[in-house]
């Protein structure tokens, strides 16, 4: 029974549905250190065969390293480098086990990322064997840290398949968007995009909201605006038939929600700011600059006057789209680390 020890910042049942899926397929068992979980995404966790969760506000230095030794992994992820608590612990098997970093950053080129380009060969090279990222823009970040490319593994977050593949997409007059209620999701611009949409151009099309945060009390109140909180990932089908799928962000690494709506057969409207866009946007929707309303209103009115057949024609896009990351290929690149190492 291989062990895998995870030191994780902020849970999401994506990633844990990928750890389970490697422990049943490759008779492993997963020992997650996590964070707190966050206010603002109150998912439901729990162990299972394969995984033992553990919360890290319950440990101090001392005993978190004891809880990992008696672990005894035979191989480490750890997510980020700004926790170094957990960077102490890689440091203590470095050399011996694989030991994966794994990150969703984008290069800028600020002056924080320089020096860590400088420092990495001397830093996060020699501690990590690997890095594992969601898709080609961290991959071009990952190179600028001299990590070779056989050190680099992509693909790291996958859309729950057994939530999004089930839903039976139907054409719907709807808009969707899913994710925090915070500034930079930029869901106050897909408020006001629509509502302006609403008084030019006539039409019957509604917005579903999905999701909390900061920004909640300060919602906007419209009879084609539908508020629904935050859902766990099995209420999802129940409350989301079909439409399109929007996420307006002004910032977002990657957007894991993407895959999961392209997957699920939704044509997509993103910011050029989402990292998903790159792999999952491909005829199957439209991108609009960032922060501007009123090109996200071109294409959200792109939508409204298509063809219910250029409909038809995204929604198996995006599905066609969505097979380009998957939990097989996920555990096919831990095992060839694991096996590689080994041998």
């Amino acid at each position: 029974m291989q062990k895998i020890l995870v030191l994780y910042t902020e849970l999401a049942d994506y990633i844990l549905n990928s750890f389970n899926y490697f422990a049943e397929n490759y008779n492993s068992e997963f020992y997650v250190v996590h964070w707190p979980i966050n206010n603002e995404a109150p998912f439901n966790f729990e162990n299972s065969k394969g995984l033992k969760l553990y919360n890290k506000s319950n440990y101090n230095n001392d005993t978190l390293s004891l809880l990992v030794k008696d672990i005894n992994p035979d191989a480490i992820i750890c997510a980020g480098w700004m926790d170094k608590d957990y960077i102490r612990i890689v440091k203590e098997y470095k050399g011996d086990i694989p030991t994966i970093l794994t990150m969703d950053n984008h290069w800028e080129g600020n002056l924080k990322q320089q020096l860590l380009r400088l420092v990495s060969p001397f830093y996060l090279n020699k501690i990590f064997s690997h890095i594992w990222v969601p898709g080609e823009p961290q991959k071009y970040y990952a190179k600028k840290l001299s990590f070779k490319e056989k050190q680099i593994l992509t693909g790291f977050y996958v859309a729950n398949e057994g939530v999004f593949k089930n839903i039976e997409h139907q054409h719907e007059n709807t808009f969707v968007y899913i994710g925090r209620y915070i500034k930079h999701k930029g869901i106050t611009d897909l408020w006001t995009a629509f509502i302006e949409l609403k008084n030019e151009l006539p039409n019957d099309w509604k917005l579903k909201c999905i999701g909390t945060g900061d920004l909640w009390d300060e919602k906007i109140q419209h009879k084609d605006i539908e508020h629904l909180g935050f859902l766990q990932p099995s209420e999802l089908s129940k409350e989301i038939k079909g439409g399109v799928f929007v996420l307006p962000s002004h910032f977002e690494p990657w957007g894991v929600v993407v895959h999961e709506f392209a997957m699920a057969g939704f044509p997509i409207i993103v910011s050029d700011k989402v990292g998903s866009g790159t792999a999952f946007l491909d005829e199957n929707g439209y991108k609009f600059k960032s922060s501007n309303v009123s090109d996200l209103k071109e294409q959200m009115k792109s939508i409204i006057l298509a063809k219910d057949s250029e409909m038809e024609l995204m929604s198996n896009k995006s599905k066609i789209n969505s097979n380009k990351i998957s939990n097989e290929n996920w555990s096919e690149q831990l095992n060839n680390v694991l096996t590689s190492l080994k041998s």
